[in-house]
Parts: structure tokens; C-alpha cells; sequence
């Protein structure tokens, strides 16, 4: 038996079997005790240490810095929170979060980590460590708050770390290409510039959210911190060139439209125009087109073509409508196609008549006059425009012209025993319209 006094101290013995600390002693008295078990022999050596830290036996202290990061989405703002926890003395085998009303936690990630439970009551995060950290640790906690489709104004809080002797962070904003950040309100936060904020923090969310981007970054010191997003989604921009071909006869109208669209700043499902008054679809097809659907509303009938899905980027569309056949007429509305979508959209049309038929534009707007032989066509009846906008609107007046025919005759008459017999033969040059019967007066 060894006793130490007035030193705290670990009583060490290279001889020993056994070294085993004695608590407790007489009232008032200082020092160590220990109970030694000696291995046989002589010159037994004894020493002690100053005692070394057992974090076991010590209270748990611990400073908290928090990075917070919320990314409003189409209903849901998501969360990612990167705590990272440097205990001063003591072990961790246990830590608690508070989480604000209205969030849910989805995930916990972390290299200590056994495992984790949230109570949607008590609005409680409980986190298991194993073993129990007495080092520096970080977790990285995920988190959605439920909101309305865009746009919107939802409040966010702050996850607080429970029992911590200080904690401090920051909190961010992000957002992904399709939503924009209109304003942000925060109470007990200070802004800060976007270079503070750790791009390591946006990055845990990068790989769910593509083209994520940091916009607003704020300081806090106090946990009751809440943040404010005013978001709305960015509106598609949608740009058409259109290659138009209009033939017109009496029998049949025909449009053939070859549509190139561009789209930019965010994805559609969907295009859409409103079929001209007295064609019909003959076919539509596109590389992204998965089908198309007729909706009458009013007194207009919507084509809409459905996408295969969110698509952004340069398609094509071929477009094929039919009617019945024009006559002579003043005024004649040429038909209009435009996609209701499209932020922007010009093109060219080219008008292609039949034989016989005249064709003279009356009045116009949003379309100019061009070199039939320019727009790609040699027909000398033609009419070629190019189409400054989507509103653009053309009257033409239509006649009928008269064909012109030439006839060479050659005729042979044979007589024979009181009978003529006559053979003709007729060279006819038919001009300006085609002829379906000829008559011949005998």
C-alpha cells in the first residue's frame, strides 16, 4: 500500500502486477492511495506522475458554429446545416438540436454518428455519437420546410444547438436556375459578403440542385435569428424562327411550317398555338414532341403539344395543317401561326398559288415584302414576307385569271367513193390556268 500526500498523482511501477487506486481516506486528508501487487524479487521500482486527464469524468463543455443554408424550390425550401462542434472538456455522447416550427428533418450525416431520431412534437433532434467525442466533430444535418407552389414568401428559422457554452454561424441563401430570389428579410442576422460563406456548405446540395448559386449571406451571434424568402420562378424565354410555306387552290389550302424553337432560362413541358380558323392538323412532329391534344375554348380550338419532358435548349417542329379551298376574293385573312409561349418570334412565309390564280397583298402589319426568289422559290406568282413578330397580320385579294389557249391545227380530208373522211390534228398552248375540258365545235 502506497500513499502520496498532498499530490493528485497516477502511482506507476514497471515491478507491478497490479496498480489499483484506493478513493477515499481520513476527513481532510489530501494526496493519492494505491494498493500494489508486486512481482516476486528485489529492487522493486515505484514512481509516480502528474495525473492525466480522464474527459470521462469531466463535465461536457462544448462551443457550437453553425452554417445554415436554405434553397427555395417549387414547393419545398430545402435545408442543409453544417454544425461543427469543438468540445472544450469532457466527452459527447449526446447532442440535441432545436428545430424551428414547420421544418422536418430529413437526414444526418456524420463520422461519429450511431444514429439519430427527430420528435415533430417536441420539435427535438437527438444525436447518438459513438464513441463519444471528446475532439473536434461536425455534423451535417438536412432539413425541407413545406411551402406553397411559386412564387411565395416563406419564414425560416434557425436549428439551435441545445446546451452549448456559446454558439455562433451564418446563414445563406441559394438558389437554383429556375427560381429567382426577389428579396430576403431577416431579423437578428447581419449581412456579410457571398466570399464568407463556405462554398463547401452550398456544395452538399449541389448534386441534388444543378446550377445551384450562393445570393444573400448573413452573421448571426444569436440564435433567434429568422430569415424571410420572397421567391417566384424564372419564366422560360422562347424564341421561334419559322419557316412558313402557304400553297393555295382552289381545292385545298395547305400550310407547311417548320418551327425552330429556343429555349432559354428554364424548361417547358409544353407549347401550345390556336389552329387557324378552317384548317385542320394533318400531322406535327418534332424530336422532343411525345403527342399533341386538341382543346376547344371559345371559339378557338388550342393545339398543345406535349413535350417529352422539361426541355430547354434548340427543337424543331413540323407542322403540316389543311383546309378547304380558296375562290376569288378581297380581303382574305392569310392564316397566322404563332406559338402562345414564345417570347419572341419571327420568321418567313412564303405564299405559293396555284395556276390561274393572282394573287395581290392589301393590307399588312408586322410583315415586309421580300424577293420571292431570295425566300427559295421560283414560281413568278409567288409572294414572299418576312415576319417581324408574332402578331403580324396579312389580307390578300385573290383572282381568278382566264386561261389563254393557242391552237395549231393540221387536218387531212380524204374523199372515197362518196365519203370524206377528215383527220385533225391540235396543238393547244394553254396558259395562265389549266383547262379540265376542251371543246371542240364540228
Amino acid at each position: 500500500s502506497l500513499r502520496v500526500t498532498e499530490l493528485d498523482v497516477d502511482v506507476v511501477s514497471p515491478d507491478a502486477v497490479s496498480v489499483t487506486p484506493v478513493a477515499g481516506g481520513a476527513e481532510g486528508e489530501t494526496g493519492t492511495r494505491a494498493e500494489l501487487v508486486m512481482k516476486p524479487g528485489f529492487n522493486a521500482w515505484v514512481g509516480w506522475k502528474p495525473r492525466s486527464r480522464d474527459t470521462r469524468r469531466e463535465k461536457a463543455v462544448f462551443f457550437a458554429e453553425c452554417f445554415q443554408l436554405f434553397v427555395p424550390t417549387a414547393g419545398i425550401v430545402e435545408g442543409a446545416h453544417v454544425v461543427q462542434v469543438r468540445p472544450a472538456q469532457g466527452e459527447l455522447g449526446e447532442i440535441t438540436f432545436t428545430v424551428p416550427a414547420g421544418q422536418t428533418i430529413t437526414d444526418v450525416v456524420g463520422d461519429a454518428l450511431s444514429f439519430w431520431r427527430f420528435d415533430p412534437d417536441e420539435r427535438l433532434l437527438r444525436v447518438n455519437l459513438n464513441p463519444p467525442q471528446s475532439r473536434p466533430f461536425s455534423l451535417t444535418i438536412g432539413s425541407q420546410i413545406a411551402t406553397t407552389p411559386l412564387p411565395y414568401d416563406q419564414t425560416a428559422g434557425l436549428i439551435v444547438v441545445n446546451q452549448a457554452a456559446n454558439q455562433v454561424g451564418m446563414a445563406g441563401v441559394a438558389t437554383g436556375p429556375e427560381v429567382q430570389l426577389d428579396d430576403v428579410t431577416v431579423e437578428n442576422l447581419s449581412s456579410i459578403n457571398l466570399d464568407d460563406f463556405p462554398a463547401n456548405v452550398v456544395g452538399t446540395l449541389a448534386g441534388r440542385i444543378n446550377g445551384l448559386v450562393l445570393r444573400r449571406a448573413f452573421r448571426y451571434t444569436e440564435s433567434s435569428g429568422k430569415l424571410t424568402v420572397k421567391a417566384a420562378a424564372v419564366e422560360p424565354d422562347v424564341r421561334v424562327v419559322s419557316q412558313q410555306t402557304l400553297s393555295l387552290g382552289e381545292d385545298r389550302v395547305l400550310l407547311a411550317a417548320g418551327l425552330n424553337v429556343t429555349v432559354t432560362r428554364a424548361g417547358i413541358f409544353r407549347l401550345s398555338f390556336v389552329l387557324p380558323a378552317g384548317l385542320d392538323v394533318e400531322s406535327i412532329s418534332g424530336g422532343a414532341l411525345s403527342h399533341w391534344t386538341e382543346l376547344k375554348s371559345g371559339d378557338e380550338r388550342v393545339i398543345t403539344l406535349h413535350l417529352k419532358g422539361k426541355t430547354e435548349g434548340a427543337q424543331r417542329f413540323d407542322l403540316s395543317l389543311a383546309g378547304p379551298g380558296v375562290k376569288t376574293t378581297t380581303a382574305w385573312e392569310v392564316p397566322r401561326l404563332s406559338l402562345r409561349e414564345a417570347s419572341k418570334q419571327q420568321g418567313q412565309l412564303v405564299i405559293v398559288p396555284e395556276q390561274g390564280m393572282r394573287l395581290q397583298a392589301g393590307e399588312r402589319e408586322g410583315v415586309i415584302p421580300l424577293d420571292p426568289n431570295a425566300a427559295g422559290t421560283r414560281q413568278k406568282s409567288a409572294l414572299a414576307f418576312r415576319l417581324l413578330n408574332p402578331d403580324w397580320r396579312l389580307a390578300l385579294d385573290i383572282e381568278q385569271v382566264d386561261s389563254w389557249i393557242q391552237v395549231n391545227g393540221f387536218q387531212q380530208v380524204s374523199v372515197q367513193e362518196g365519203q370524206a373522211r377528215v383527220m385533225a390534228n391540235l396543238d393547244y398552248q394553254i396558259e395562265n390556268t389549266g383547262m379540265r375540258a376542251l371543246r371542240v365545235r364540228l
